[in-house]
């Protein structure tokens, strides 16, 4: 009995004194536990997490820091001291997860793809020393291969301001924007998505919509800069004909006056050829500025709703 007294107490002090260690090993997933034990995901915020196909351990990231999606107003209350350009989405050390709520039909995907990537910054805080030096790796290596201009001028404003966060922004931007990637990075990335190319496909969905308006508005204004000069062009070829019209209608109207009408009758043959061919040029000038007008007004269209779109994902700007 004494000995069974003895093993009994042992065995207690030994749990008591190997407990903290316990908790100290398993304290992220302990916090985890308390945090999702009573956690039921908003339908949105779990129809975010099954459109970008996160796994499990994904998943379960997603929801421990209890993403929300929010109106300008609590976005900008939430994400407050993040850079002031435009910011989708903010990542709360350890805590929280706040998604800016984009309105805009025109740009549907554009939620999963910031929940994914905001997603991976958790992911990539909860990575050991020795993993984040291999993932570094990996990312950098996929990065000097990337040819997207776009993605590399992001990467260098990241740089520029902050070099200490490009590893972790790499992280992020190169699982949910980078169709294709070398293997070993594929694979990691697979921790996290069932199928990586869902989340890239709603990036280049909503990217097209910039895009495509961007490219149009450039190739428009390259239209305008070519049809202005050939204006110009022919506006100085009309005043041309213009000053030499009234040179002719002044010597034709004197030759009249003077009475030398078979001089006067020689005259009028060309100078009618000459107004007709005046008539000519304003016609194709008016033809010329009316398609003018129409590039212009596509242009000036495409630009409203270029702006229109970049205040649909600028929570700092007032809705339209």
């Amino acid at each position: 009995m004494h000995a069974l007294r003895r093993i009994i107490k042992t065995t207690l002090l030994a749990a008591i004194i190997v407990m903290p260690f316990v908790v100290l090993w398993q304290h992220r997933n302990i916090t985890d536990w308390l945090r999702l034990r009573n956690y039921t995901p908003p339908s949105r915020i779990a129809e975010l997490a099954q459109h970008t196909q996160m796994t499990d351990e994904a998943r379960k990231l997603f929801y421990v820091h209890a993403p929300e999606l929010n109106d300008r107003r609590a976005f900008n209350l939430n994400c407050a001291g993040f850079e002031q350009t435009i910011v989708l989405g903010c990542y709360i050390t350890h805590k929280s997860i706040f998604i800016f709520d984009v309105e805009d039909s025109r740009l549907e995907g554009i939620e999963e793809v910031t929940s994914a990537h905001e997603t991976l910054h958790a992911a990539y805080d909860r990575l050991s020393a020795a993993e984040k030096q291999n993932v570094d790796r990996m990312t950098k290596n996929a990065f000097d291969g990337i040819k997207n201009e776009r993605i590399k001028q992001v990467v260098r404003s990241y740089e520029e301001r902050d070099s200490t966060v490009v590893s972790n922004e790499l992280h992020s931007i190169l699982a949910t924007e980078v169709r294709e990637l070398p293997a070993d990075l594929e694979a990691y990335y697979r921790r996290y998505f069932t199928n990586r190319q869902a989340v890239v496909a709603f990036s280049e969905q909503y990217e097209s919509v910039f895009t495509e308006k961007q490219n149009r508005i450039k190739f428009l204004s390259e239209q305008i800069e070519v049809i202005e000069n050939e204006l110009r062009q022919q506006k100085t070829t009309i005043d041309e004909y213009e000053n030499i019209l009234s040179n002719d209608a002044e010597q034709l109207s004197a030759l009249r006056q003077e009475g030398k009408i078979e001089e006067y009758n020689s005259r009028v043959g060309p100078y009618n050829n000459r107004v007709g061919q005046y008539r000519t040029l304003i016609a194709a000038y008016n033809v010329k500025v009316q398609k003018m007008n129409q590039i212009v007004e596509e242009h000036n269209s495409l630009a409203v709703e270029q702006k229109e779109l970049i205040n649909a994902i600028d929570s700092h700007q007032p809705s339209l």
